[in-house]
């Protein structure tokens, strides 16, 4: 019978060895990517609140707009004007608002712009 030295590994300890890296490796990768799909998911549901509140703004507005002979609504495939009357300090004022898009030719999208102007005679 053969005796081995002491210092070294037999194949049987060497397989049991990857084995248990393996399991590691994978667990850490496996927490790893949840992680990442986590914080990916919560990224996107960050941008469509966003959304959805700037386009509640946009239907409460239109909603609070009204008939106004000096500024008619106007409205095109890409933009919308509209009179609205915003009280300020004990004073109502009218407001001309403008939505309109915007291409951002940095990033290749389309943005959902507003301006507003104060209406003066």
């Amino acid at each position: 019978m053969r005796y081995l030295k002491r210092g070294s590994f037999t194949l049987i300890e060497l397989i049991v060895s990857v084995a248990i890296l393996s399991v590691i490796v994978v667990s850490i990768y496996s927490v790893f990517s949840l992680g990442v799909r986590t914080w990916r998911r919560g990224n996107e549901n960050t941008s469509l609140q966003k959304i959805r509140l700037g386009l509640l703004k946009m239907e409460n507005e239109l909603k609070r707009s009204f008939f106004f002979s000096k500024v008619p609504f106007r409205g095109t495939s890409s933009e919308i004007i509209f009179p609205l009357a915003i009280k300020v300090e004990e004073a109502e004022r009218v407001y001309i608002v403008t939505y309109y898009i915007d291409d951002d030719k940095a990033t290749g999208f389309k943005n959902l712009m507003r301006r507003e102007m104060v209406f003066s005679d």
